[in-house]
């Protein structure tokens, strides 16, 4: 049996330190999408509301300049998202099962109106 170096033991310690510890595996997903109006243009500044039906707790954020949203990390469960900006209907989007590491798209499309005026839609989003 070969004995290592004290220097041939420290440089195998370092190497093994600079591996860094292993990755967890996520137990998260994310629900991302766009805002648009009827005719395709990005509806910045809307208000979206991302809600986990099954524990009531809600995430808030708003759309990029381009309409865009990103709502991570999201819990495994069951959600629906509720889009509201001025001088458009509010959307709700219902049905939307999240598992881990999912990624799901939910792009919604306003209607102009009053906030008041709710459209639903209700379904699956598909995972991206």
């Amino acid at each position: 049996m070969q004995k290592l170096s004290l220097e041939q033991s420290v440089m195998g310690i370092c190497l093994l330190l600079s591996l860094g510890p292993p990755s967890a595996q996520t137990t998260s997903g994310s629900i991302v999408g766009s805002v648009t109006d009827v005719s395709g243009a990005a509806v910045p500044g809307a208000s979206v509301t991302v809600t986990n039906v099954d524990t009531n707790i809600a995430t808030k954020t708003t759309t990029d300049t381009s309409g865009n949203y990103v709502v991570t990390p999201l819990g495994v469960g069951h959600y629906s998202v509720t889009v509201e900006a001025r001088g458009f209907k509010r959307s709700v989007s219902a049905g939307i099962t999240l598992n881990v590491q999912d990624r799901i798209g939910v792009n919604v499309v306003l209607e102009v109106g009053q906030v008041s005026e709710t459209v639903e839609v209700t379904g699956a989003a598909p995972a991206l």
